[in-house]
């Protein structure tokens, strides 16, 4: 429990201490963007699809998608979201891109096991170029869940995370100057005091550290817990604006939805 809040206090400190900067951008197109981890167990699927609808995204990242996930998304939003690019899954390695605007390319990035941990797309908005990152690093729950293991279990994970971040950013620093603006989104499994957080600090902007509402905890959601960590971003950088951020409430997934209001 000490360490918990510990490491609450430093996201907290951090986020306050930190400035971050994007490029002003010429003739904005407003965009609202969420990221959501939809959870693969979620018992009540309809509390989560309801919170999408109300919020009404132009780009909806989704993690954990399911094959029922994709099933009941396809089913209550297609006409909504004419654009998709989904990899569903069992367990917790499906994911997803809805967009109200054309989507040119997509790419998975997959781990050893040929599972994916990202998603790259490019978004056409008006002549603008917009790659985005729909990202869900690997997990440390393992090492959550075997406390007497927890340091080596960690460790491993973090270098895991480290590795796939590595060749996101390698990725993503491809041809970078040809893009207006990118987005770097998802469930990146890591807290604000890590160091992998500090290294992403480097090249991208958090949105919700420029104008967010509240702390921005968005995990975990149970009736046990109210949130206290923040595990899932919506990172930018390039020709962009934020004009609001905000963490969702409602929804029966272990994580809360994350959304933000974009000029590019």
């Amino acid at each position: 429990a000490a360490t918990l809040l510990i490491l609450c206090i430093g996201q907290l400190i951090w986020g306050f201490l930190t400035k971050e900067r994007l490029q002003k951008t010429e003739h904005p197109i407003t965009v609202k963007v969420m990221s959501y981890n939809l959870f693969f167990k979620n018992k009540n699927p309809a509390a989560s699809l309801q919170l999408i609808r109300d919020s009404n995204p132009d780009l909806l990242f989704v993690q954990e998608l399911t094959p029922n996930w994709k099933s009941i998304l396809d089913n209550a939003l297609s006409k909504r979201y004419p654009y998709r690019k989904t990899s569903p899954l069992k367990g917790t390695h499906g994911i997803g891109v809805y967009s109200k605007h054309p989507i040119k390319h997509n790419e998975l990035l997959r781990n050893q096991a040929r599972l994916p941990y990202a998603q790259v797309t490019e978004i056409t908005l008006k002549g603008k170029r917009i790659r985005t990152v729909n990202t869900h690093l690997a997990s440390p729950a393992v090492a959550v869940e075997n406390s007497d293991r927890f340091a080596s279990l960690y460790w491993r994970n973090y270098k895991q995370r480290t590795a796939e971040l590595k060749t996101i950013r390698t990725l993503m620093n491809k041809d970078a100057s040809t893009f207006d603006s990118q987005l770097l989104v998802g469930d990146l499994n890591t807290l604000f005091v890590e160091p992998i957080y500090q290294s992403l600090k480097k090249e991208w902007v958090n949105v919700y550290t420029l104008c967010g509402k509240g702390f921005g905890f968005n995990f975990p959601n149970s009736s046990r817990s109210r949130p206290f960590l923040t595990l899932d971003y919506i990172l930018a950088r390039g020709k962009a604006n934020c004009l609001s951020a905000e963490v969702l409430k409602g929804g029966r997934s272990d994580h809360l939805a994350i959304v933000a209001e974009l000029q590019f």
